[in-house]
Parts: structure tokens; C-alpha cells; sequence
């Protein structure tokens, strides 16, 4: 069958009010995809409710500004479901994505990246993995033109670990 059912346009409106500057679209089109990891995101799913799964970035930071950021984008969202009487905020469109692409790594030792995310072109290096005596046994490279939006800061990498997670530009309002 088709995509599992939840109510897309709620959560692309939760989404797109938060003000966060990415929105990616992740389909589950099995029941398999839904049980693998399960997860709050996943439950609402399985219960056929909207699902947005809201991430800022920054690795946690309790800066200042960060917060805000956080602050103003639930205060945006709760307004857009009428919890809250008004935004707080005008929203710049976000850019869209539909999916990822992961870059798992395929040698465990020191990961060493040569950026941090953003923008990748395909075939861009990504950085490299040495193992414990410095020597190079590894170097990768973006599989997609996307923006990197997970990005293992390192040094430690096992194999199979995700080195960076590229969003894939699509038009997701349709």
C-alpha cells in the first residue's frame, strides 16, 4: 500500500510555524519502517495522528539565542493549533527536504571532519577515519547534494555510524 495515513498538512503547518529553517519529510510506507525504533513519532504514526518531530540543532545548547530560537518556535506552533492565542513571531519559509541520506561509516578509529554540515555537493568530502596508529583507512564523501544536517563532530566513529545525515531538497507543499 500507499504511505501509512496521519494528517500531513497539520504537522507541515507545525512545521513551517515553528520558524526552524529546515522542514524534511520522512514517509513510512510500511509496517516494518513504523516497528523498527520505536519512538513518540512513530506511536502517533501508528495511531494515525499529525507527527512533527522538531529538532533545532546545536547539539543542545543552552546559549541564549538558541533558546529563544526553541522558545518562539513551540510558542509559534502552539498558536498555529490554537493552544496559545497569537504567534510570537512572523516565520521565514523554511527550505524543504524530502528525506535523508545517511553516511555511514565503514571503519571504526578518529573521525576527522573537514566540515560541520550545510550545503554538500555530491562527491564532496566529508572528512576521513584513521585508525588508532594515524593511518588514513577511510575517507568520505557526500553520496547526495543536499544539506548536511547531522554531522558527527568526533573523533570516536564505530563502523556502521553515521558520519553526517544530508537532507535531499524537494517540494514537500504538494
Amino acid at each position: 500500500g500507499g504511505p501509512l495515513a496521519t494528517d500531513y498538512n497539520t504537522a507541515l503547518g507545525v512545521a513551517k510555524a515553528t520558524g526552524f529553517p529546515h522542514v524534511v519529510r520522512y514517509t513510512m510506507n510500511t509496517q516494518q519502517q513504523l516497528d523498527s525504533g520505536r519512538s513518540v513519532n512513530r506511536q502517533a504514526v501508528a495511531e494515525g495522528l499529525p507527527t512533527a518531530l522538531l529538532e533545532m540543532g546545536q547539539n543542545g545548547s543552552r546559549r541564549p539565542a538558541d533558546v529563544d530560537v526553541i522558545v518562539r518556535g513551540m510558542r509559534n506552533a502552539l498558536a498555529y493549533l490554537g493552544v496559545e492565542a497569537t504567534p510570537v513571531a512572523d516565520t521565514p519559509k523554511p527550505q524543504y527536504f524530502e528525506g535523508t541520506q545517511s553516511v555511514p561509516a565503514s571503519f571504526s578509529g578518529l573521525w576527522t571532519p573537514t566540515r560541520a554540515g550545510g550545503p554538500v555537493k555530491k562527491g564532496e568530502l566529508l572528512g576521513t577515519i584513521r585508525d588508532y596508529s594515524g593511518k588514513t583507512v577511510e575517507t568520505l564523501s557526500a553520496p547526495v547534494a543536499g544539506v548536511g544536517i547531522y554531522g558527527l563532530a568526533g573523533p570516536p566513529v564505530r563502523n556502521g555510524d553515521s558520519v553526517m545525515t544530508i537532507a535531499i531538497p524537494g517540494d514537500i507543499e504538494n
